[in-house]
């Protein structure tokens, strides 16, 4: 009989993590959120999805493209054509880069990576609503208490950002002083982001000459995005990390304005996630805006009996989906053979 393997958060690391594992272990998969998804969100409006989590996948990030050609998804290049807009204090003003260095987005969303996998989860036990409280190991195995139940198995792994579970998951014995002390110090990477989707009939800043990007030190948005799909027209942006709790379109809908002309008005979608208020996202420490891309990784192993994995705890592409698919794959490789 196969040991028994609870895995905290079905985000992407834990949904891979339970793809790569199902043959070795009979797994349960536990999820606070009624989605699967983590920090993926990506949301459909009338047949086409659009990413309020994660968008970009780059050309040297090998083991995230391997996993989206495993998947039979389909990668296509992130629209970079064009003037990009400089929203500042005495009025816009546009430029022209030289030749940028290529992005990729996935088509149908980063969702499909997710609904994917679970698509190939057999006979792994997915539970929603299902927030962890404490966990408790001693030499024969591991005790996993939600709110209803307590799971008993051989082993544990926590997907949580490293802060998150710190802050939010009681250990039973604690987890070594220096461990806990290093997991509150790492920032979650988008716990200080809050970005909105903007869908339009068609992409008509293009016609403009204009990329879709654009900085600003106005606000709301302190960048801009084309995030149009073959059908559709949008624009994705993310708020200044200071900027209130804006989930209303009106001042946003402005500055689009302000950026890219008059057409911007005639907009079809609005949609918005604050990650900074996501309970199962971030705590408060988050909100504090990073001044540069943290540098990510730390051990993983807590025990005999619970291991950490996530994007954060890879030194390398920390922060970025192929930081999840690196860590997912490393310690899939490193319980396999032992």
């Amino acid at each position: 009989m196969k040991p028994e393997l609870i895995i905290v958060g079905a985000g992407l690391n834990g949904l891979l993590l339970a793809y790569l594992l199902q043959d070795s272990y009979r797994i349960i998969l536990l999820e606070g959120r009624p989605r699967i998804g983590g920090r993926i969100l990506t949301v459909e409006e009338a047949g086409e999805r659009f990413d309020l989590g994660p968008t970009w996948v780059w050309p040297h990030q090998h083991h995230i493209r391997h996993l989206i050609d495993a998947l039979g998804l389909t990668l296509f290049r992130h629209y970079d054509q064009g003037a990009f807009a400089y929203d500042a204090p005495e009025g816009v003003q546009y430029f022209r880069t030289g030749k940028n260095a290529p992005s990729y987005r996935i088509e149908g969303g980063a969702g499909m990576l997710t609904s994917s996998l679970a698509e190939r989860l057999g006979d792994v036990d997915i539970r929603l609503e299902t927030p962890v409280r404490t966990i408790r190991s001693d030499s024969e195995g591991v005790t996993v208490h939600t709110d209803g139940e307590a799971l008993r198995a051989s082993h544990c792994i926590v997907t949580l950002p490293p802060r998150l579970c710190a802050d939010t998951i009681a250990f039973e014995p604690p987890l070594a002083a220096a461990m806990r002390e290093k997991m509150l110090a790492i920032p979650t990477w988008m716990g200080f982001s809050s970005k909105c989707i903007v869908t339009y009939a068609e992409p008509f800043w293009r016609e403009r000459g204009l990329s879709g990007f654009a900085t600003s030190h106005r606000g709301p948005l302190s960048e801009v995005h084309d995030a149009s799909t073959r059908n559709k027209g949008a624009l994705f942006g993310f708020y200044h990390t200071r900027s209130a709790d804006d989930s209303q379109p009106e001042r946003v809908i402005e500055q689009l304005e302000r950026l890219f002309g008059a057409p911007a008005r005639d907009y079809e979608l609005f949609r918005y996630h604050n990650w900074r208020s996501d309970p199962y996202t971030s705590v408060p420490a988050d909100r504090e805006p990073l001044d540069a891309h943290p540098r990510y990784g730390m051990e993983t192993k807590a025990s005999e009996r619970i291991r950490f994995c996530g994007t954060e705890t890879s030194a390398e592409e920390g922060g970025y989906l192929e930081g999840a698919v690196i860590a997912a794959m490393r310690l899939a490789k490193a319980l396999m053979e032992a």
